[in-house]
């Protein structure tokens, strides 16, 4: 279901958390190995960036990187407090939370 997030307005945590659940899993582990399920393409995606900007030559490759592993360490920090509050509406399958704010944000998007 992880591919069905290229379409938009569809989550890739709330589609993998949903067939979890539908397949029997606790939520909560659920949306744990939802979120595992993101590491190796997150890293993956940095590996990539440092290398474009070092094959790019560019005189700023320095900072480049320093606002690529910036980006990072933010990203990693709001990911981490996105488990916390997927965590805490499995628990309390307040899950039409998670869907309304996609609808909102897919909208704004598409108005964008």
């Amino acid at each position: 279901v992880q591919g069905l997030a290229v379409l938009p307005g569809i989550s890739r945590s709330g589609s993998t958390i949903s067939m979890g659940v539908m397949l029997g899993l606790d939520p909560d582990k659920a949306t744990s190995f939802s979120f595992i399920l993101s590491i190796p393409i997150i890293l993956a995606s940095l590996v990539f960036e440092v290398i474009s900007c070092a094959k790019s030559g560019s005189v700023m490759f320095a900072g480049n990187v320093f606002y690529l592993l910036t980006s990072f360490f933010m990203a990693f920090l709001f990911g981490l407090l996105a488990i916390k509050i997927m965590k805490k509406m499995a628990k309390t399958k307040k899950y039409y939370i998670f869907s309304i704010y996609l609808i909102v944000l897919a909208i704004v998007v598409c108005f964008i």
